[in-house]
């Protein structure tokens, strides 16, 4: 009973979570998401995501951080 208890409950945490992989992956690389990925999002975060994926300046930076991180690691 209990067993049961502890595997449902963990479904139900772990159903969540995969709710919230997209918002997760926004943070940390806004430029890989895709524009349907974007339209599942909060109309607020939907902004911010397409005014930030259209600054190509950003954009560089953001590759080049990644590149630094890569070869550091």
């Amino acid at each position: 009973m209990k067993i049961k208890l502890l595997r449902d409950s963990l479904e139900n945490h772990f159903c969540d979570f995969a709710k919230e992989v997209d918002r997760i992956f926004a943070f940390i690389n806004p430029f890989s998401l895709s524009e349907q990925k974007i339209m599942k999002m909060p109309s607020n975060i939907q902004m911010e995501l397409r005014d930030f994926k259209t600054l190509l300046i950003l954009k560089t930076k953001f590759d080049a951080l990644s590149s630094v991180l890569v070869l550091t690691t």
